[in-house]
């Protein structure tokens, strides 16, 4: 049991770098106010980004701390991204929809781990498991543009 456990952290260590790899960046995006420099990507999408970013990529270096204080704003990101009427024609649909549910699920079972004052393991899963709901919902073509967008801005924000 504790080898299928050490494989899946590895599996879900290597994911995690890989897309730490691919959303490289830093935000400057303020609760409550627009990532201005994003103006062709989704307003919602930037905001949960920026949240997971600030969120995971520690959580990659044992650095917790930020994952268990953003499991709420995590959850509030992510009902705001399903309850959202102005979705791109690209992120509309029954597919995408059951996908959106799928993470906004993903969140809450993340937000209750945290709220529960799970073990650190259980938290990196639910982390790592929200992660990768997310990172499936962003479009290949919206990956390129903030990536695009973050070498433009450079790595000036810090979180």
């Amino acid at each position: 049991m504790k080898t299928i456990k050490l494989g899946i952290m590895t599996l879900i260590m290597m994911f995690g770098v890989s897309m730490a790899y691919a959303l490289n960046s830093n935000y400057c995006c303020v609760e409550g106010e627009p990532c201005s420099y994003a103006p062709k990507t989704w307003q919602p999408m930037m905001e949960m980004r920026a949240v997971m970013q600030s969120t995971f990529h520690p959580m990659l270096e044992n650095n917790l701390k930020p994952a268990r204080e953003n499991a709420a704003l995590m959850l509030d990101k992510a009902k705001a991204l399903v309850a959202a009427t102005d979705r791109p024609k690209n992120l509309k649909g029954d597919k995408k929809d059951a996908e959106f549910n799928d993470m906004l699920a993903k969140a809450e079972v993340y937000a209750n781990k945290v709220a529960q004052n799970a073990t650190d393991e259980e938290v990196k899963i639910a982390l790592a498991d929200l992660h990768g709901a997310f990172a499936g919902l962003v479009p290949e073509k919206m990956k390129e543009e903030m990536h695009k967008l973050d070498k433009e801005k450079g790595k000036t924000c810090e979180h």
